[in-house]
């Protein structure tokens, strides 16, 4: 075996740096626990080890099984190992775990010290090398994936970019992670920071000779040591003549994973392409991890191409079994019926919706995908009459597992706060189209938690709207769900005032018919509506303009106004949820922040034009034009 040291990187003045604190980066972040998920739910690093991990191991597997024939299924295997005495001493002797616990000491001389300035988690295992507790770790074995491949020079190995950069993105569309960040849910999974990655790939032209590489990072926070500052990386490698650390390769690399306890790995064996992961000193229990990959990974696991298999230090196996889940039922009873296509017949109450199209006028008219949505009417849809179903020690909440093409739940999403807490309450699953798939990852953080619906300069303006069309969507058949599943209304000893009725009924806008003028009064506005409906495939759009002026009996010039202009869905006779509206105001009028549908600015004695143009929706929906307006008053007005 080659002697093995760490070797910590100095601040380069003259180079753009870096802190190796990249535990920082996920501060906080985490899918959220919502609803009946909040019980019992997995901690943050159980979660982001989870999510992050398997996600660059699966796009790996994805990567491989697209350019080679005859790829074994995909399996990723975490097995929490356990050493204590003399395997503890070997494992301490082949990672130099003394050259960090002393460089520790040197940098950082109390325990609040070691966290603030290093980063490291309390009690890592650094201060315990000579007692007699154990030294645990986590051993990620990948089956099935295409390895770290490239050449280190240059900066083009895959090594290299997954274990010592930051946030390069060059990653196919529409991939699950992004390089340099999945290291971190690896990394908050340690209390002492520390990674080790041992990779075994095909031979390459770029690359020649070499089929395995080995190398170790820590990653601690900026700090100072032997009278030199450091970034907080250190390298576990091959110390090459210039000061600089390179990955053990081939050989060298098989014989420092084997005085680690790893098993050797052979190119020219397909299943044994992939990579080994070391976590030292792991915070993440087994048995929550075996939750928080169920819970964010149940799509995939419901495939036969897709195995995640757990070993606590025991060694008994911890299957991930999202059927057995009865926290996921819901959620895959609902995902049952997207796959197959259709509703069984045995009384269960579900929908079946496409979500259609949505073509923004900046980009392409996309399939957006499908939802299903499932309910209980006996139990956990309405908690109270059924005894408490969801439990008093959480709110209940309807709730939407948001996916796409790498088959990881993105959110567990609330359809609106206001739906979300309405009961009856429903649950459901949005598997995206193939199509709009790369649009919708452009919008997720590196945390890849969400579809941001919110416009921002770093992401196209096309897959924000793409976003909150499915957003808006999920709302509405949501809110239309909950409609149909809520018990009819007892009318019968209802009081009827007819006479209003009547007049309601005239004032109702007629299908396809211009609305009744305005009766003359103090009225201060007047409007005209010039729009239409158009076909848009099997959907259909309402396009065209309001014009507002001021009435003519009024002996002003202009007025302070606030404008109203929305398209609701006609349910039944009542208003129900609205349709998202794209309106272009004129220049006298601003948005109002937080109210897509109003605007305030001063209405003229001539004409002003609100250009408009709906969402795409259901052919078999009912749509009513809102328009209204009322007068701003200044303060002295309002005196």
């Amino acid at each position: 075996m080659p002697e093995t040291s760490w070797t910590f990187e100095p601040v380069n003045p003259n180079a753009s740096g870096a802190s190796g604190k990249i535990s920082d980066l996920f501060r906080n972040e985490g899918l959220l626990a919502r609803g009946h998920l909040a019980r019992d739910a997995p901690g943050t690093s159980a979660t982001l080890m989870a999510r992050e991990v398997i996600q660059n191991s699966w796009d790996a597997a994805r990567e491989l099984s697209q350019n080679e024939r005859d790829v074994p299924p995909f399996e990723l295997d975490f097995t929490l190992q356990r050493a204590l005495g003399d395997p503890k001493q070997r494992l301490v002797r082949a990672l130099a775990l003394r050259d960090l616990a002393d460089h520790a000491v040197g940098a950082a001389s109390s325990a609040e010290e070691r966290a603030k300035i290093l980063g490291l988690a309390e009690g890592d295992c650094l201060q315990f090398l000579d007692s007699d507790a154990p030294l645990d770790y986590y051993e990620i074995v990948e089956r099935g994936a295409s390895g770290m491949y490239g050449p280190w020079l240059g900066a083009e190995s895959h090594m290299y970019l997954a274990m010592a950069s930051i946030g390069y993105t060059e990653k196919p569309d529409g991939s699950g992670g992004t390089f340099g960040y999945g290291k971190a849910g690896l990394i908050r999974a340690s209390r002492v920071r520390v990674v080790l990655a041992y990779s075994c790939f095909r031979e390459r032209e770029d690359d020649p000779g070499v089929t395995r590489r080995l190398l170790g990072m820590a990653y601690w926070g900026r700090h100072k040591a032997g009278g030199r500052t450091l970034n907080g990386f250190a390298r576990f490698g091959n110390l090459l003549g210039d000061g600089t650390v390179a990955p053990f390769e081939n050989e060298a690399a098989d014989s420092v994973a084997e005085a680690l306890g790893l098993e050797a790995r052979d190119a020219s064996i397909t299943a044994q392409l992939g990579t080994t992961f070391l976590v030292l000193d792991p915070v993440v229990e087994p048995d929550a991890l075996r939750i928080a990959v169920e819970r964010n990974w149940w799509p995939a696991l419901l495939e036969d191409s897709f195995t995640v298999l757990i070993r606590d230090a025991g060694g008994n196996e911890l299957h991930c079994r999202p059927r057995a889940n009865p926290d996921l039922a819901s959620f895959i009873e609902a995902y049952d019926i997207i796959k197959s296509g259709s509703i069984s017949s045995d009384g269960q109450k579900a929908v079946l919706r496409g979500l259609g199209h949505y073509q923004p006028v900046e980009g392409e008219n996309l399939p957006l995908g499908q939802l299903a949505l499932v309910a209980d009417p006996d139990g956990w849809s309405f908690p109270d009459e059924a005894g408490g179903d969801e439990g008093s020690d959480v709110d209940s909440r309807s709730l939407v597992a948001l996916t796409r093409d790498p088959r990881m739940v993105v959110e567990y999403h609330l359809p609106g706060r206001d739906i979300a807490r309405r009961v009856p309450y429903v649950r459901g699953v949005f598997v995206a189209s193939h199509e709009v798939n790369t649009e919708l990852a452009r919008t997720e953080p590196k945390a890849h938690d969400k579809w941001d619906v919110m416009e921002s300069d770093d992401v196209p303006v096309a897959a924000t709207k793409y976003a909150k069309a499915i957003s808006d969507r999920i709302r509405s058949e949501v809110k239309r769900f909950q409609d149909e599943l809520r018990p009819p209304i007892d009318e019968s000893s209802a009081v009827r005032l007819h006479r209003l009725d009547e007049k309601l009924a005239k004032l109702r806008n007629q299908e396809g018919k211009n609305p009744p003028p305005p009766p003359p009064g103090d009225r201060p506005f007047r409007f005209a509506l010039d729009v239409r409906r158009e076909q848009r495939g099997h959907e259909l759009v309402v396009l065209g303009h309001v014009d507002v002026w001021l009435a003519d009996d009024l002996d002003v010039d202009e007025l302070p106004a606030r404008i109203r202009i929305a398209l609701a869905i006609d349910e039944d006779g009542k208003r129900g949820a609205e349709i998202p509206l794209q309106i272009v105001p004129p220049a006298r009028f601003t948005q109002v922040e937080g109210d897509p549908s109003r605007f305030d600015g001063r209405v003229a004695r001539t004409s002003l034009r609100f250009d408009l143009e709906s969402d795409p929706y259901r052919a078999d929906w009912t749509g009513e034009l809102l328009v209204s307006g009322e007068e701003l008053l200044g303060e002295e007005e309002a005196a």
